[in-house]
């Protein structure tokens, strides 16, 4: 059975708009390889919360999840395009998502909250990386 993770993977990896920006460096939060070098953009999703619909027989089989994106840049601008390609490919995404054979039925997916950050450069780096986060809310059946 597949998990709401791995199908944002599938889905995120099978979309020109972020592969063209980041190629195949879309991580969980937490799996980005210290390999990484600053110059290299990059995507990461974690999910926040997930809400579960009851109905007085019992679980409804559908779940709301709240996802964050955080994507990376050496550059502000990139930063935000690499949002706007992240952003683009859930507003209009309902239906099977994700990776042939790790799918799961997406209802429908709406980016809520959009806002930026800069991280500082880390020891031994004089450079830091822009990040654009965007939250995104995705109703899906379990």
């Amino acid at each position: 059975m597949a998990t709401l993770e791995t199908a944002i993977y599938g889905h995120l990896a099978a979309t020109s708009g972020v592969t063209d920006l980041v190629s195949t460096r879309i991580y969980r939060a937490g799996d980005v390889p210290q390999s990484l070098t600053a110059s290299q953009a990059y995507v990461t999703y974690h999910r926040i919360s997930t809400v579960r619909e009851r109905r007085q027989a019992g679980p409804a089989g559908l779940a709301l999840a709240r996802v964050q994106f955080d994507c990376y840049s050496q550059t502000p601008k990139g930063a935000k395009a690499i949002c706007d390609a992240v952003r683009a490919a859930w507003e209009s995404q309902s239906g099977a998502t994700g990776a042939s054979g790790k799918q799961v039925t997406v209802k429908v997916a709406t980016p809520d909250t959009e806002y930026n950050d800069y991280t500082e450069p880390t020891t031994g780096s004089n450079e830091g990386m822009h990040r654009y986060i965007l939250d995104v809310l995705i109703w899906y059946v379990e």
